[in-house]
């Protein structure tokens, strides 16, 4: 019997960002495999179903809800979903692996299992109760212990989103966890046997060019930077949970004693507060606004140093990103990024502390270690090879690929062995 994978994506914010990072990353595996592949767009912005043909494979388009709420109608729309598919995908000869990337619909799964002979991944990219609670999982806990006598909206919401989760969990065959501390939350508070997930960190390609890294005065003055400027830099969408406001406050205690020290805050977002609270030090901070992937990659050759103060990271494509540049890297002790980066070894880990309640940064901690790193050039060049070093050895493309197909072709023997005709 054939196998057939097949892959859904929809448009959201998480596509442009670390959701379609790992897409294109799949695209490349499949092409490089004997693996047959397609691609299904749920809510797609095409006023009809179609299919189109890319580089190798088919990617079908099945419109939104228009005026209809999602929510709502979830389980219609995705009823629909199942058998719209089974005119695509007809073939009785063919095992379908269905692999989902998002964690809203815990009905999708449910009916492709009852229209097709199929088994169903879910990779967990992120979860829900993350970004209501910042990635706070003892307050997660404690509302879970409690649930029966809580009744205000937050916690109303939370456990919405853990039973949505749950039950898609348990329609899923297998889940694919980024980061163990994911795997952590799927084991307690889902209850998934560990023997139904794996633990795949994501990769990239590497595009790091020493000649770029060489040409730092060039570019330099094409953003009229003087080459005695240090620059300080985060990347990522300016949302809360990403800690930039911390950021800009140690920032401030920074130029105290490193005058010539220029901030660099790539990345779309809430803007306002960061621009109001950046307002005194307006002309040592750039926003550039969301950056291509061409114009970022010049900042991260010509930055000194690169701070991702996140409060809650699922994993953390952006530290990836800078250790394939040997950019020395300030992170959070914190869910994802605390497991790609090794304290003082390939990266420098500063303190989230606990206050009115809150999870934020410790901001003496953060520009303590900042000075640390501007000042001590040795230091610098150290953790930014060691940086280098760990993504080359862990995380970049050719690793990534082949863990994913070990997984796939592991995952496809086994089933093999287990398929009975539905």
């Amino acid at each position: 019997m054939k196998t057939k994978f097949v892959f859904f994506i929809q448009p959201s914010k998480a596509i442009n960002y670390g959701i379609g990072t790992y897409m294109d990353n799949i695209i490349s595996c499949f092409h490089d495999s004997k693996f047959d592949f397609e691609i299904v767009e749920l809510l797609s912005q095409s006023i009809e179903v179609k299919a189109i043909f890319l580089d190798g494979y088919r990617k079908i388009l099945i419109p939104n809800l228009g005026n209809f709420h999602i929510d709502r109608y979830r389980n219609y729309y995705s009823r629909n979903i199942a058998f719209l598919l089974k005119s695509f995908f007809s073939d009785k000869d063919t095992f379908y692996i269905f692999h989902l990337n998002y964690m809203d619909n815990e009905f999708l799964a449910i009916w492709l299992k009852k229209i097709f002979k199929c088994k169903v991944i879910l990779t967990t990219h992120y979860t829900e109760w993350s970004f209501i609670l910042f990635g706070d999982y003892k307050k997660l806990h404690d509302i879970v212990k409690k649930s029966d006598k809580e009744s205000n909206f937050i916690v109303k919401k939370i456990l919405t989103h853990i039973d949505k989760e749950k039950k898609l969990s348990e329609a899923c065959d297998h889940l694919i966890c980024p980061a163990h501390h994911t795997s952590i939350y799927l084991r307690e508070i889902l209850s998934v046997d560990q023997s139904k997930i794996s633990i795949i960190p994501h990769g990239l390609s590497d595009q790091y060019s020493l000649e770029n890294r060489k040409n730092k005065k060039g570019i330099r003055q094409e953003y009229y930077l003087d080459s005695k400027t240090k620059i300080i830099l985060f990347a990522g969408r300016l949302d809360e949970i990403k800690g930039t406001i911390f950021l800009i406050n140690a920032f401030k205690k920074i130029l105290e004693t490193n005058k010539n020290t220029h901030l660099f805050i790539a990345g779309d977002g809430d803007f306002h507060k960061l621009i109001t609270a950046s307002q005194d030090i307006c002309t040592k901070v750039t926003f550039t606004g969301k950056l291509d992937k061409q114009q970022l990659y010049k900042l991260y050759n010509i930055a000194d140093i690169g701070v991702i103060c996140s409060i809650h990271e699922e994993f953390g494509y952006v530290a990836l990103e800078m250790m394939m540049h040997a950019i020395p890297l300030i992170i959070t002790d914190t869910s994802g990024l605390t497991e790609i980066v090794e304290d003082n070894v390939s990266g420098i880990k500063t303190s989230i502390i606990i206050k009115d309640d809150k999870k934020v940064v410790d901001l003496d901690v953060l520009s303590e270690k900042i000075n640390i790193l501007l000042n001590n050039p040795a230091l610098k060049r150290k953790l930014g090879q060691n940086g280098r070093k760990r993504f080359l050895e862990k995380y970049q493309f050719p690793v990534f690929s082949k863990t994913m197909l070990d997984f796939y072709n592991n995952f496809t023997n086994f089933n093999d062995k287990n398929i009975s005709p539905q």
